[in-house]
């Protein structure tokens, strides 16, 4: 009598056999479309964020220090980033009331650069779509497990001596091949084959305990 399992050998899941091929094989490692998709959406409101800013600055290059500020009061300090920058185009000031408390206005005699609807517009714009965004990549990642699989850390990872390897490794300069290639380091490079060996054993364990657990047909006779 024998028995014959219909699958011995189980299919590996993407990231484990992702992580046990060597480096030159890890180039088709890829997030989730969702992943992907979330990224691209928080880059571009983040620049359409500075793109933004940077043209609301650009009509009104002054920082105040205090409650309020406008062009009647005196700034912190003005930014050189457009013509709006210092240009003094103001008629005599006139106070609303005859207190000494009282607010001023002045009529403008200078063509300003004036930008500010639509800058303000997408400022706003592209703050909520960063904000839709990251709600919806943290519901996603918690629901799918992404964050426990791809960025959460191991408890064995918690290490003084990992913390301080990493932070070292940071300021080291990597070497330069003869062909113009970053040549790795030998350690680094016996570090990563020991990590490989763990985790394929790791998936003979699984694949052994996985075959042994699957259904088989009923035994032969």
């Amino acid at each position: 009598m024998y028995i014959q399992y219909r699958n011995p050998k189980p299919a590996m899941t993407d990231l484990p056999q992702a992580i046990a091929q060597p480096p030159s094989k890890r180039a088709n490692i890829r997030h989730r479309p969702w992943v992907r998709a979330s990224h691209w959406l928080v880059t571009l409101s983040f620049f359409a964020l500075v793109f933004s800013g940077v043209e609301i600055l650009m009509v009104h290059p002054r920082l105040y220090w205090g409650e309020a500020g406008n062009d009647l009061t005196p700034a912190l300090f003005e930014l050189p980033i457009s013509r709006n920058y210092q240009h003094g185009g103001w008629q005599k000031s006139e106070p609303f009331f005859k207190t000494a408390s009282s607010p001023v206005s002045a009529s403008r005699t200078y063509d300003i650069f004036n930008q500010n609807g639509w800058g303000r517009s997408l400022h706003f714009l592209s703050a909520w779509l960063l904000v839709a965004t990251g709600l919806a990549y943290l519901v996603a990642g918690i629901f799918t497990g992404h964050f426990k699989q791809r960025l959460w850390p191991r408890s064995n990872e918690f290490s003084a001596r990992l913390f301080r390897k990493d932070f070292v490794s940071h300021f080291r300069k990597i070497p330069v091949a003869a062909d113009g290639k970053h040549r790795r380091d030998r350690k680094q490079d016996e570090a990563d084959a020991r990590t490989r060996r763990r985790h394929r054993q790791r998936l003979l364990q699984h694949q052994e305990r996985a075959a042994f657990l699957l259904p088989g047909p009923p035994l032969a006779r």
